[in-house]
């Protein structure tokens, strides 16, 4: 697996990372699968979302600054705890 740099939790980053950016369409309420809106969800998801986040599809229709998708892979890389 790749190396562990973040020290973000879902409670500091995560958890608004993915409401702000994710869950308008990845919930029950926006009903594209997976739904991204449990810690446990974006954990059983990681590859996909690192790949989708890292080759710019994802967040659909707006781009995340290189800072912040560094911060949101190192976060995954470091198992979405």
């Amino acid at each position: 697996g790749a190396t562990c740099t973040s020290t973000d939790t879902w409670a500091t980053f995560g958890e608004s990372f993915f409401t702000s950016n994710c869950t308008r369409c990845h919930s029950a309420s926006g009903r594209e699968s997976p739904y991204l809106d449990t810690q446990s969800s974006v954990q059983s998801h990681l590859s996909a979302i690192k790949s989708e986040i890292s080759t710019g599809r994802m967040p659909e229709g707006s781009s995340l600054d290189s800072t912040t998708k560094a911060r949101i892979v190192a976060y995954l890389n470091c198992g979405a705890l």
